[in-house]
């Protein structure tokens, strides 16, 4: 799916080429377990593609969420945890950069 969407991309006058990597993995039993293989597995993904679509118009995103309050598997309201609206502002911050 990225090869037909980098070439879709590359056509653009500004690509954003945007990958989201989850927290954790939920099973079947509703537990929420870290899958820290393929969260390695998916950032080198990403620094390949960023590297082989250096010096083009396509920029890519590569969000890492923190741990965040939502209503996926249960809210915690855990103050340790960042809240949903800060989090969704900040990624889409990052997502269209103001121009300078």
């Amino acid at each position: 799916m990225a090869g037909a969407l980098i070439g879709h991309l590359k056509q653009q006058p500004e690509g954003l080429y945007h990958q989201q990597q989850l927290g954790g993995s939920i099973h079947s039993d509703g537990n929420v377990r870290p899958v820290l293989g393929d969260q390695g597995d998916f950032h080198s993904f990403t620094l390949s593609q960023r590297f082989a679509l250096r010096g083009t118009n396509v920029r890519v995103l590569e969000i890492a969420p923190p741990w965040v309050d939502t209503n996926l598997v249960y809210r915690s309201r855990d103050p340790r945890a960042m809240q949903l609206d800060p989090f969704i502002a900040e990624t889409m911050a990052q997502r269209h950069p103001r121009q300078k």
